[in-house]
């Protein structure tokens, strides 16, 4: 049904996988240690994205090449849509607060 090029095969980055696989599992852990129906939905994210990888790898890209600049000038009409017509009044100011608390939490405790 797919004709795989072997040669993606052969020079695809395994480490790659190696590297992001402990970091899935120790995420997966503290995930439970917090709370375990939250482990659940984590695992059913993984799966899509590890679905949606594999689609996206089997994907002859050759054969799609005309698409590229299409989703480049998507992506920019994008974000200058978000620039023009995002609400004021669903920026996010907490962060904000935050950082400035702990910098002033920081400076007093340097001061002791």
């Amino acid at each position: 049904m797919f004709n795989v090029n072997r040669r993606v095969i052969a020079h695809f980055d395994y480490l790659i996988i190696l590297t992001t696989l402990p970091i899935i599992l120790i995420s997966l852990k503290l995930i439970y240690e917090v709370n375990p129906s939250l482990t659940i939905k984590q695992i059913i994210y993984i799966s899509i994205t590890i679905f949606i990888s594999l689609v996206i790898f089997l994907i002859p890209i050759k054969r799609f090449f005309w698409l590229i600049p299409f989703y480049y000038w998507m992506t920019i009409i994008l974000l200058v849509l978000v620039e023009f017509l995002v609400l004021p009044n669903l920026e996010h100011k907490d962060g904000l607060r935050f950082h400035l608390l702990v910098s002033h939490c920081s400076r007093v405790n340097l001061q002791k």
